[in-house]
């Protein structure tokens, strides 16, 4: 990806392995186990673990390829394909300090910003990513 200046830190998203968007901030996803509550006997409550939930995963101000684009027009219209998705943390040395590998991926909401001169890539406000987990890997 051409054109992307590094603050300080960045977020390079990949999917199968080839980097489809860059972003200045990433909001990752919490996971919340529900629980149920039964009673055991007569007078005694138990609570029991019931579904897992996980938040939507928001990245913000980025430049994205059309492929990414192409993606995120398809699951609007209900083509929704899911994906695992790599989200690599970049220090200022231009390094990987982190990464999350995200499963069952798919784009739920976005906004676009103005139209760029940049190649084919597309500058984007935020994309919000409904996720079945995250997991932390080695950088």
């Amino acid at each position: 990806m051409r054109g992307f200046a590094h603050n300080k830190m960045s977020f390079h998203v990949m999917i199968d392995a080839k980097e489809v968007g860059r972003f200045v901030e990433v909001t990752m996803a919490d996971t919340v186990v529900e629980e149920i509550e039964y009673r055991s006997e007569i007078y005694h409550k138990r609570k029991a673990p019931d579904f897992i939930k996980h938040s939507n995963i928001t990245l913000k101000e980025g430049i994205v390829t059309e492929e990414l684009m192409t993606w995120i027009k398809a699951s609007m219209v209900g083509n929704c394909e899911l994906k695992t998705v790599v989200i690599e943390l970049y220090d200022d040395m231009d390094k990987v300090a982190h990464k999350w590998k995200i499963k069952d991926v798919s784009p739920v909401k976005y906004s676009v910003s103005e139209p760029s001169s940049i190649n084919s890539e597309v500058l984007i406000d935020y994309v919000e990513l409904a996720n079945g987990g995250v997991m932390a890997i080695e950088g």
